[in-house]
C-alpha cells in the first residue's frame, strides 16, 4: 500500500491545486465589466465540486488503511463506494445535461463519450469490488480517480483560455467591421 499511498497523495495535491487555482482565476476573470455566462458558472462549479469529491476519494483508501484493513478489503470498499459515486455522477449528468439541447453533432458525441466512459468505470469498479475479473486491486480504483481529474484539467484549461478566446473573437469581429 506504500506505493499506492504516494500516488493517492499526489492525486490529492493535484486536485486541490486545480480547485484552488480555478478559484483564483475565476476571482480575477469575473470582475466588473466581464459578462458571466451560465456555462462559465457551470464549468467552475464542475471544477470545484468534482475536485473536492476527487480529493475525498483519493484520501478515502488511506483512511480505511489506517484502521488496519487488508489491502484487498480497502480496494473492495473503495471501489464499491466509488461505484456509488459514479452512479450518482451519471444520474446527475443525465438530469442536468440534455443531449437534445446541443446543436452540433460533435458536442453531442463528446457528452455521450463522457457518459460512456463514466458507465464503463462504474462497471470496472463494481467488478473490482465484487472480486470478479479483478482481485480487489488498486488499478480499477485508480482509473476512477484519473478520469474526473482529466475532466477537471480540461475544464480548468477552458477557464484559463476563455479570456484569450474572447479577446480574439472581439478583435476578429472588429477587423470585419
Amino acid at each position: 500500500m506504500m506505493e499506492e499511498s504516494a500516488i493517492l497523495l499526489t492525486l490529492t495535491q493535484v486536485t486541490v491545486a486545480f480547485v484552488g487555482f480555478s478559484a483564483i482565476i475565476a476571482t480575477f476573470q469575473f470582475k466588473d465589466g466581464f459578462t458571466i455566462k451560465k456555462s462559465d458558472a457551470i464549468n467552475l462549479q464542475f471544477i470545484v465540486a468534482t475536485g473536492l469529491v476527487g480529493t475525498f476519494f483519493s484520501l478515502f483508501p488511506l483512511m480505511l488503511s489506517s484502521f488496519g484493513l487488508s489491502d484487498s478489503l480497502v480496494w473492495a470498499i473503495s471501489s464499491g463506494l466509488g461505484s456509488i459515486n459514479y452512479l450518482g455522477f451519471i444520474y446527475y449528468l443525465s438530469i442536468k445535461v440534455k443531449i437534445s439541447k446541443f446543436r452540433r453533432r460533435k458536442s453531442k458525441m463528446i457528452v455521450f463519450t463522457y457518459f460512456l466512459i463514466g458507465f464503463l468505470i462504474l462497471i470496472l469498479n463494481l467488478l473490482n469490488a465484487f472480486n470478479i475479473v479483478f482481485q480487489r486491486e488498486f488499478a480499477p480504483y485508480f482509473i476512477s480517480l484519473i478520469y474526473p481529474l482529466c475532466l477537471v484539467g480540461y475544464f480548468f484549461t477552458r477557464l484559463i483560455f476563455q479570456p484569450i478566446w474572447n479577446t480574439f473573437k472581439n478583435k476578429e469581429s472588429e477587423n470585419f467591421k
